[in-house]
């Protein structure tokens, strides 16, 4: 199935977000360098918030939501909601376009394949 590549990029953040619970400085830092894994790492040269050992370049864990196999259809139509998921399509959808190595990038014409700000 396909979708509109904006409401994706939504989707994606979104997911992103609600599964890491990180701030926006933090999730505009992600890479999308392989490997392409649910762990997620910051730039190397982001500095969060608080600029402590413990939170500079902190790797960000997302959990997977229903994974197969599913003991239901509802579990199926929730696993629409998996961030691994997504994160895959995200990034499969985003390569021939993409101009950086940041996580997410901007999806309108004149800016196409380029960081987002935060």
């Amino acid at each position: 199935a396909t979708c509109s590549l904006l409401y994706l990029s939504w989707k994606m953040a979104f997911l992103v977000a609600i599964t890491s619970v990180r701030h926006v400085s933090a999730l505009r830092a992600l890479t999308s360098e392989p490997p392409y894994t649910v762990q997620l790492r910051p730039h190397p040269a982001f500095l969060p918030k608080v600029v402590s050992a413990f939170h500079i370049n902190q790797d960000i864990f997302l959990l997977v939501f229903y994974p197969k196999p599913h003991a239901s259809p509802r579990e199926r139509e929730l696993h629409s909601l998996d961030v691994r998921r997504a994160l895959a399509f995200y990034i499969e959808r985003t390569k021939p376009f993409r101009k950086t190595t940041q996580l997410f990038v901007a999806v309108a014409d004149r800016m196409k394949g380029l960081p987002v700000s935060s």
